[in-house]
């Protein structure tokens, strides 16, 4: 899988933001915080680069379950919860 594209942090509070290449379709994405915190290292309180330093921890398996939330119906960006790992 490649690379997510266009990683950032709007609001700590909601997660990280990204895009992925699905089937030649790019799709918007967001792992929230509470994924962060629970799978992949992020503090209590994060900032920005506490969810990014997550976030890249593990690029990989979050991209994974991201492409299984592929087609889920959204007004814009599908979100990855704790309960997708």
């Amino acid at each position: 899988m490649d690379y997510p594209i266009g990683i950032h942090v709007e609001d700590t509070s909601a997660g990280v933001d990204y895009q992925l290449n699905l089937n030649g379709h790019m799709q918007k994405f967001r792992v929230s915080t509470e994924a962060l915190q629970d799978h992949f290292g992020a503090p209590d309180t994060p900032t920005r680069d506490d969810m990014l330093k997550a976030f890249e921890s593990d690029w990989q398996r979050i991209a994974a379950a991201s492409a299984k939330k592929s087609g889920t119906p959204s007004n814009n960006i599908v979100v990855v919860s704790t309960f997708d790992f």
